[in-house]
């Protein structure tokens, strides 16, 4: 995602970014970046919004972290397969 969609996509949401911490804007900002998915992103803003609690949030951003390990191995399965061709 690019840094104008990220901004963008937090002006959009400023009103549920002001419920988070630090910690968990600095998750999104990061997973925006990695992922490119503006939709993927937002869905993390309202989960990470919803959640009533410390232990839900870490939850929600291990769950998350997880999808960039599987788009990270995606990338590198096809970075693979194009060397091989």
């Amino acid at each position: 995602m690019s840094l104008l969609m990220i901004s963008e996509t937090m002006c959009n949401m400023e009103e549920i970014l002001r419920t988070l911490s630090n910690e968990e804007k600095e998750f999104i900002m990061q997973f925006a970046f990695k992922t490119s998915d503006k939709d993927l992103t937002g869905k993390l803003i309202e989960e990470l919004a919803d959640a009533r609690d410390g232990d839900e949030t870490k939850v929600i951003m291990k769950k998350y972290g997880m999808i960039l390990s599987i788009i990270w191995i995606m990338e590198q399965f096809m970075i693979q397969k194009h060397q091989l061709l």
